[in-house]
């Protein structure tokens, strides 16, 4: 059940820390839409913490249980940011005020399970 992978659109199976780099760069491109017309409303920022060696290490010395959370919350941010994608781009891609506001809420909901992965795995300071 816990060892479905997320697949590219060809079908084949990426690693997990290409999933966290996928979501970034949604987050990267959404922050680039939802920031790109809009002056009077300061641009969302995407989150660049954890590195991918320090991810996969953290994965790695994780226990069963959070590796399965992990997982769960990698798995869900990409269904929503996919069909987010995809929803925005049915409307044209336009540059309109729902467009741009829908960018706004998806690249902060990518943003925040961005940060509940780096929280599961990432050590923290002390």
């Amino acid at each position: 059940m816990f060892q479905s992978k997320i697949a590219t659109i060809d079908g084949s199976a990426i690693e997990r820390m290409d999933g966290i780099a996928a979501l970034r760069l949604m987050a990267q491109a959404l922050e680039d839409l939802g920031g790109s017309t809009t002056g009077h409303l300061p641009p969302q920022t995407a989150r660049l913490a954890g590195s991918p060696d320090a991810l996969a290490s953290g994965y790695a010395a994780a226990s069963p249980i959070v590796r399965r959370r992990f997982e769960a919350i990698l798995r869900e941010a990409e269904a929503v940011g996919t069909t987010g994608l995809k929803l925005m781009a049915a409307r044209g891609g336009g540059a309109d005020a729902g467009t741009l506001a829908a960018a706004r809420f998806l690249g902060s909901s990518l943003d925040g399970s961005i940060r509940r992965l780096e929280a599961l795995i990432l050590p923290r300071a002390v």
